[in-house]
């Protein structure tokens, strides 16, 4: 949260950029710089690849800001992020459409399952695995290590949505979560529909 009021109200309003690097055996470069800009390099200098995170607005209101950084930024993937216990919202079904109109895969994280009751986490995945047929994708719920890799070599095809269940204060699921997303790549189909229409390779 970069500006006062986002610390008050607690809603991102301002499209944010962090990056993250691994080594090739899959571990994570934690970098040790105090300074953002020192982070960054420590960060590239240290991994043998790395992801740029784009942290966009979920609130109505900031919508404008969400849609820029969905085009402007041209992300190769979406994580949705839905609250087990809020279930799904207007906004969510705004962000998967914005995703699917875009054609940019997307995976989901459903967060805090840890004081959601079992009757509404059901009501939710219910909710959202409908939402995601609606729109022409298939919920594909990741609960191992091995749907992991499966989920990381279909999602650039967008042959499936991923959906992790995670709890930031148990922890559950966020093993599975960091495991996926240190496996992904630039999406291979969408550069390559830009090099034929710019004749490059």
């Amino acid at each position: 949260l970069k500006h006062r009021h986002e610390q008050d109200n607690g809603r991102t309003s301002a499209v944010t950029v962090e990056i993250m690097g691994y080594k090739e055996s899959g571990e994570q470069v934690v970098p040790t710089a105090r300074s953002h800009l020192q982070r960054w390099q420590e960060v590239t200098d240290k991994s043998d690849h790395n992801l740029t995170l784009i942290d966009l607005c979920g609130h109505e209101k900031y919508l404008k800001t969400t849609l820029f950084g969905m085009t402007g930024l041209m992300p190769d993937y979406a994580m949705l992020v839905v609250g087990s216990n809020m279930g799904v919202q207007i906004m969510t079904r705004e962000h998967i459409s914005i995703a699917c109109a875009l054609n940019v895969p997307m995976f989901v994280a459903v967060t805090k399952v840890d004081i959601c009751p079992e009757n509404i986490l059901k009501t939710t995945r219910t909710a959202l695995a409908k939402l995601l047929r609606s729109n022409g994708k298939m919920p594909f719920p990741v609960k191992d290590m091995a749907a992991v890799q499966t989920a990381a070599d279909s999602i650039a095809f967008d042959r499936i949505t991923p959906v992790f269940t995670i709890s930031s204060v148990t922890g559950q699921g966020v093993d599975l979560l960091k495991a996926f997303v240190s496996k992904l790549r630039r999406n291979p189909s969408k550069y390559s529909s830009l090099g034929d229409r710019y004749g490059t390779t």
